[in-house]
């Protein structure tokens, strides 16, 4: 992407460049208004450059330069949700949220990482960065078709420095995420219902718990209540032992 946007910004530098030289040549008038043939001609010695062709060079340069630069700046102030800026937080609201803030604390959480935080975006009003700690909880409410997707679950997933679990009731988020994390490490997809295609493998049973902690838990409580019961002599010491034996199958 950065690559893409120096090639395009050299191109348009090249075009005002040629178009400015062929706004001069036209004044200067001793100069062919082909751009290119004028500066072979002035390269081989065979024109003169004029006070006149300089002042109407640099001229056009800075006017077609200050013209994008003020539509670039007028187009980032029509952004959508920028009406709203004045109803959101200022700088010393969100200071909690800025880069050196969120760095801070995870230096005092002795994060083994580069990565100080999860990105928010930026704030609309005043344009700044604003970070989320590993400690902070954060809740997106927006409607159908408001980025929440592509603006803030697949940015975060691939900032995360350590393990991540996302769910979704679609199958984006594994097609934005998959590849790129597995570049890094095991993605595991969870798919019962071939939402994503995935092939399924590996499985979870929710009831396994029942059987590795819920059981055995309920069955040393139950069978500390008959031991004291037997100590009571309420009970006869033998009906522990197959409670004794049921527990220790489990």
């Amino acid at each position: 992407m950065v690559q893409d946007k120096t090639v395009i910004w050299a191109a348009v530098g090249a075009l005002i460049f040629l178009d400015s030289v062929a706004l001069a040549s036209l004044v200067q008038g001793s100069l062919p208004l082909n751009p290119i043939v004028a500066l072979v001609a002035v390269i081989m010695g065979r024109q003169h450059l004029t006070l006149v062709f300089w002042l109407t060079l640099f001229g056009a340069l800075a006017l077609q330069v200050g013209l994008i630069f003020l539509f670039k700046r007028r187009s980032r102030s029509k952004v959508r949700g920028d009406k709203a800026s004045r109803h959101t937080g200022s700088v010393a609201n969100s200071q909690a949220l800025s880069q050196k803030a969120v760095a801070e604390k995870a230096k005092r959480l002795q994060v083994q990482s580069e990565v100080i935080g999860l990105p928010i975006g930026k704030a609309v009003n005043g344009g700044r960065w604003l970070y989320s700690s590993f400690e902070d909880v954060c809740i997106v409410i927006t409607g159908p078709r408001g980025y929440k997707t592509t603006a803030w679950c697949i940015p975060r997933i691939f900032k995360a420095p350590g393990a991540v679990v996302a769910t979704s009731n679609k199958r984006d988020l594994v097609d934005s995420t998959k590849d790129k994390r597995s570049l890094r490490g095991r993605c595991w997809v969870f798919d019962p219902q071939q939402i994503a295609e995935s092939p399924q493998d590996f499985y979870w049973n929710p009831l396994t718990m029942l059987l590795t902690r819920l059981v055995p838990g309920l069955w040393q409580i139950f069978l500390l209540l008959l031991q004291e019961r037997v100590k009571q002599k309420l009970i006869p010491s033998l009906i522990t032992l197959p409670v004794t034996l049921s527990l220790r199958y489990f």
